[in-house]
């Protein structure tokens, strides 16, 4: 059986769109490699059903954005995607792979078992490691377990790490339905130690009661910047905001509006264009 091949280049955000939109189609695998500030793409279609209707979404999100297609034998795409995926180690000692890809593990080392279903989500960008590194630091110094909030949880990783590092609950958030049916399986692949729990919807979906040490956002900052007034009135005292999806472009103009927002910078991080910061809430 033969399959389609579409070959793309869009912005990081398109991406995450366009993906999150095909597999909703039947889309059966997509390889990805970075190309400056984009995403290049091989997507792969089991129909030319569901082929021409990516690229009817493709002419929704960039019109002129140039594309290429193939047919390949289901047997070839198969192999090739499979033969794509590597393991990474998103912080020390904390492996993120498909389960059918054991990754290079020595003692004491944690496994993220994620299936490659959903874009931002197989630990492989720079803004994934970078937040998990944050995370980690922060778990460090706490010294003690702690509450954690991921907003735009995608795949669950974030939270999966925060289980990892002994926090005592962790709470991943996105507005995109498609994630529920993959965090779920993700949830039962991973056995979580602690309270692990998702839900669809924006911060704005949490109880007013709610509560957290921790706050995590990978989002673009565009996403990111009307959810940091929620994010106050979440965080307790001294609670930790952990905000990556951030171009180094753009931290100075972050700076300025957190510290307006009661955050003062604690300690941030770069990976190529990619940028991630940890801020300390400061205000009540």
């Amino acid at each position: 059986m033969r399959a389609y091949c579409l070959t793309c280049e869009l912005s990081l955000e398109s991406s995450e769109l366009a993906q999150a939109q095909w597999y909703g189609i039947g889309m059966l695998g997509c390889e990805e490699e970075a190309a400056g500030k984009n995403v290049r793409l091989k997507c792969y279609f089991p129909t030319s059903a569901s082929l021409h209707t990516a690229e009817f979404h493709l002419m929704d999100l960039n019109p002129s954005q140039p594309l290429s297609i193939t047919v390949v034998p289901d047997e070839d795409w198969n192999a090739r995607w499979k033969q794509s995926m590597k393991p990474v180690q998103v912080a020390p000692g904390i492996w993120v792979s498909p389960a059918w890809l054991r990754p290079p593990m020595s003692p004491g080392h944690k496994w993220i078992k994620i299936e490659p279903k959903m874009a931002f989500g197989t630990g492989h960008h720079e803004t994934t490691r970078l937040a998990c590194l944050a995370l980690r630091e922060c778990a460090g110094k706490a010294g003690r377990p702690r509450a954690v909030l991921d907003i735009g949880t995608g795949s669950g990783i974030l939270c999966f790490v925060a289980d990892h590092l002994g926090s005592s609950c962790a709470v991943g958030i996105d507005v995109d339905p498609v994630c529920a049916t993959n965090l779920a399986e993700n949830r039962r692949r991973n056995r979580p130690k602690s309270s692990v729990a998702f839900a669809v919807g924006d911060a704005r979906c949490l109880s007013m009661d709610a509560r957290f040490d921790i706050v995590v956002m990978n989002i673009i900052s565009a996403e990111g910047m009307p959810m940091v007034d929620v994010i106050v009135r979440l965080l307790k005292d001294n609670g930790i905001l952990i905000w990556s999806g951030l171009l180094l472009e753009e931290r100075k103009d972050i700076l300025v509006a957190a510290n307006a927002k009661g955050f003062a910078l604690d300690k941030d991080a770069h990976e190529n264009e990619w940028w991630c910061a940890t801020f300390v809430k400061t205000l009540p």
